[in-house]
């Protein structure tokens, strides 16, 4: 009987301990009934609402290696969208223009936004990097007449993206050239040369 007990109980623990490790190695946000439930590192929840009115939160991918988790925005009484990131340690909220791609070293990030038929976007390339409370940003160029996309980091210090312009004649935006954006050590600079 005391063997019966014990294996039981060894049993219970074993399956208590898997339990446990499970949900602590799933990452991914709980979403249902318009919210976005994520369990923090700190042993606290961050909720944010997922709805449709104004303004509205999308639940997009959690960047685990930095520690982010994204959403898009769409703020009130505008038809522009922006990004917001939230910390998995504290559930502290960061805005930023879109949907941040980060560098190799997941040290730094970049976002390009464009809207050059409507502007409710701006036309803008930005780059940032973490610190322990963070972020910061370290480089900020906005465009009037053509807009970044599709931005690649080919290094931790340099940039490829596309260059845009609206064709008013057929309302297409037109991908016109490729740009690189590179840190000399110093500062960020844009320029037509890999």
């Amino acid at each position: 009987m005391k063997n019966k007990k014990v294996i039981t109980l060894f049993f219970m623990s074993l399956f208590t301990i898997s339990f446990q490790a499970f949900a602590k190695s799933n990452d991914e946000p709980k979403i249902s009934k318009g919210k976005v439930v994520i369990n923090l590192k700190n042993h606290h929840q961050k909720i944010v609402l997922d709805k449709p009115s104004c303004p509205c939160y999308t639940y997009k991918k959690y960047l685990k290696s930095v520690g982010y988790y994204t959403f898009n925005v769409i703020e009130e009484g505008s038809e522009g969208l922006s990004a917001m990131l939230v910390s998995d340690k504290t559930g502290k909220e960061f805005k930023v223009d879109a949907i941040p791609l980060v560098s190799p070293n997941n040290k730094k990030f970049v976002t390009t936004s464009m809207d050059l038929s409507a502007g409710f976007d701006p036309n803008k390339i930005e780059v940032w990097h973490f610190v322990k409370k963070g972020m910061v940003r370290d480089f900020s160029l906005t465009f009037e007449k053509w807009g970044p996309s599709d931005p690649i980091w080919i290094n931790n210090n340099t940039i490829s993206f596309s260059k845009n312009i609206f064709e008013a004649k057929s309302g297409n935006i037109i991908k016109i050239a490729k740009l690189f954006l590179k840190f000399n050590g110093k500062k960020w600079a844009v320029t037509d040369k890999k």
